[in-house]
């Protein structure tokens, strides 16, 4: 089997006949699909080079615990008792409201308990991510915000003001304290990190404006024969408008977050919602067939930046809790 196909799990998800349409969409001259009915083999897929990426819309904490198989990077942060394996985490790129300007939310879903070490090792695998996108390849700083409730540091948790301390001794990063939403649209921070809970809502709530907002548009031109004329006018003259901003709201173009975490450069693994349609498995088959190996290589420079920046986090060990 060629060495470019991508594993898709055809049973994970809440409408597999959407599934099977994005599948049946895809153009199969790009590569071939290899389809599997769980994530346990999917990642066996990965790890025996059988598949360039796995692409599931499965349930996450399950491709979570079978991507164990490809093994969790392993830390020792000071005074811990004994090593761990790091937390995984989902990487996903967003759109903000400036044209073609980008921010990296990371954690997306992949790990729902987290403390001060995990949020570190989330802003590293979000800079890791913003910057081999070249999302902005002439700065030097990545931005890094906590996401809160509102702005300001006064408003972070405790496990995340100690995130923040450790944060501040990361050269690479510029370092922006808690920001909350309205900030991270108008594009003032490249990667926001979180527990996988906190990034689940927002990144839901994100979502969910999209919606509401074409809801809305939809609604008011509508709304009487005035108002239908208006739209009808608007639409006419404003076609190529129309056109752009519905592409830029369009949450399918992002679907696929990457799972970060990982020691086996075969990790390539790509998660979208349970509720997926066909364009989002489309769009996600799109970035695994143009990141599949380009991934292997973030998971290996996330460990790099991990071990470069916390050296102590890494100490000579034996045995793993």
């Amino acid at each position: 089997m060629p060495a470019l196909s991508i594993a898709v799990d055809v049973c994970g998800g809440d409408d597999l006949d959407q599934i099977a349409i994005g599948i049946g969409m895809w153009s199969s001259s790009k590569t071939l699909i290899l389809k599997v009915e769980s994530a346990v083999e999917g990642v066996y897929a990965l790890s025996n080079g059988l598949a360039q990426a796995f692409v599931s819309a499965g349930d996450t904490q399950k491709v979570v615990r079978a991507a164990t198989r490809l093994g969790r990077i392993k830390i020792q942060p000071p005074g811990s008792g004994r090593p761990r394996r790091i937390k995984p985490s989902i990487a996903l790129e967003l759109p903000t409201q400036m044209d073609g300007k980008h921010f990296v939310l990371c954690d997306a879903g992949g790990s729902v308990e987290v403390d001060e070490y995990d949020l570190v090792t989330f802003a590293h695998a979000g800079a890791t991510y913003f910057q081999e996108l070249e999302f902005n390849p002439y700065q030097k700083k990545v931005r890094v915000g906590i996401l809160a409730i509102g702005e300001g540091n006064d408003k972070l948790r405790p496990i995340e003001l100690q995130c923040l301390e450790l944060l501040r001794e990361v050269q690479s990063f510029e370092s922006m304290g808690g920001v909350e939403p309205l900030q991270i649209i108008s594009g003032e921070v490249d990667v926001v990190i979180c527990s996988g809970r906190d990034g689940n809502l927002a990144l839901k709530g994100v979502e969910a404006g999209a919606v509401m907002e074409h809801s809305i548009m939809r609604q008011e031109f509508n709304r009487g024969v005035g108002s239908r004329v208006a739209g009808i006018w608007v639409k006419l003259i404003g076609t190529r408008a129309f056109t752009r901003v519905r592409s830029r709201l369009d949450e399918s173009r992002y679907a696929g977050g990457i799972l970060f975490g990982f020691e086996d450069q075969h990790a390539a693994i790509f998660i979208c919602h349970g509720r997926s349609k066909a364009k989002d498995i489309y769009a996600a088959l799109e970035r695994a067939h143009s990141l599949g190996d380009q991934t292997g290589r973030m998971q290996a420079t996330f460990k790099q930046k991990l071990i470069m920046y916390h050296p102590d986090w890494f100490p000579p060990t034996k045995g793993v809790a």
